[in-house]
């Protein structure tokens, strides 16, 4: 079974597993309510289990801005609390739906303190087992912007296949509006019961392969200075360092975005260089 962790439900292994993370401070407002149409739409398709995490109730402490888990390593951080359960948690599930209200043209603060908490997993990818889809909720404006600083997540690893955005304000709705919501919940349904149906990793975007290619420079750049080294260390271990390796995981890579995340790498290199030696870089 899976583990049973603040308000994360156990559930049997034979199914598909997925894990709403909520970043409203309103435990029962409209993210969660279309969150919920969501699971129930995704249940009539097939086998799949949903659980809950709602961020305000799991014990997440501010971020220190340490930096500690980014130099030394994600076990030295000196908050203890639920993250190392979190990210247990999200490892161990097939599907993974992040969920945020917009608040002042952005995601809520316990949805970025989530963020800031692993920022170790963006600079150590380790989510590529996990499908990910993002669902924010507006009263009238924000959803571009939200959605654009959740859409991070899909450094650390993640499958990102789908972004939905739902306005959702108070009041009465038009009968458009309500349309307008229900196909999208379809939509977001549909699209992301298929990706769980699927374990072959998609072809990564160029975006994708470009920070691949950065970090896989800088990080071997900056070994050479005794600087990152658990990043430079993560890099070796996973085999992510050879000049051979294309992206973090074996996927289909189109050649071209391929060379030009390559060209893109060398310049990090160059710029790695020039900031660790302080004088401009000559070949």
């Amino acid at each position: 079974k899976r583990i049973n962790q603040g308000n994360v439900l156990d559930i049997p292994e034979s199914m598909a597993q997925v894990i709403v993370i909520i970043g409203s401070p309103r435990k029962m407002g409209n993210s969660y309510k279309i969150a919920k149409r969501i699971e129930e739409r995704i249940k009539k398709q097939g086998n799949v289990e949903f659980s809950y995490l709602f961020l305000k109730d799991a014990h997440l402490e501010l971020c220190r801005g340490c930096g500690l888990c980014l130099s030394v390593g994600d076990d030295r951080c000196p908050l203890k609390d639920d993250r190392e359960a979190i990210e247990k948690q999200m490892l161990e599930s097939d599907g993974v739906i992040f969920v945020s209200p917009v608040y002042v043209m952005n995601i809520t603060a316990l949805m970025k303190n989530f963020l800031d908490r692993f920022a170790y997993a963006f600079h150590r990818p380790r989510f590529f087992g996990q499908k990910a889809m993002i669902v924010c909720t507006t009263g009238a404006l924000g959803l571009r912007e939200a959605i654009a600083r959740l859409s991070v997540i899909q450094y650390a690893g993640f499958d990102l296949v789908h972004t939905a955005g739902f306005c959702t304000p108070d009041g009465n709705v038009s009968l458009k509006s309500k349309r307008k919501i229900d196909d999208g919940i379809d939509r977001a349904a549909l699209i992301f019961f298929k990706a769980l149906q699927s374990s072959d990793p998609r072809s990564p975007k160029l975006t994708s392969l470009i920070a691949f290619r950065s970090q896989q420079a800088a990080f071997a750049a900056s070994h050479e200075y005794n600087l990152a080294q658990s990043d430079y260390n993560y890099f070796k271990e996973k085999g992510w360092l050879e000049a051979s390796r294309k992206y973090y995981v074996d996927a289909k890579i189109n050649p071209i975005e391929n060379l030009i995340a390559v060209l893109v790498g060398k310049f990090a290199r160059r710029k790695a260089l020039e900031d660790l030696q302080g004088v401009p870089w000559k070949s």
